[in-house]
């Protein structure tokens, strides 16, 4: 199941949270990965696990709560190039 919410546009240089809930797994069995994709570009991902170094690593801190099943996704200091659509997976 796909859920895809068009949040508020974002200035350049303000920061924005995402927001991922899920049901029928519990989040703290899982590793979480965000993966973001521009447009015309591959994917682009960030495991909050493995703090694999990807490009917008430094824009990023992700906060999981297991108890709601929600992981929150902050990025700071936002360019136009990280314009794209935000993905949670499991």
């Amino acid at each position: 199941f796909q859920k895809l919410l068009q949040t508020r546009a974002v200035s350049p240089g303000e920061s924005h949270r995402l927001t991922c809930t899920a049901s029928g797994f519990t989040f703290s069995n899982y590793t979480m990965v965000w993966v973001r994709q521009a447009p015309g570009k591959g994917l682009d991902g960030y495991s909050d696990a493995s703090k694999t170094l990807i490009p917008w690593i430094l824009k990023v801190k992700a906060v999981l709560f297991p108890s709601a099943n929600m992981v929150y996704l902050t990025l700071s200091n936002l360019k136009p190039e990280d314009s794209a659509v935000y993905y949670c997976a499991r």
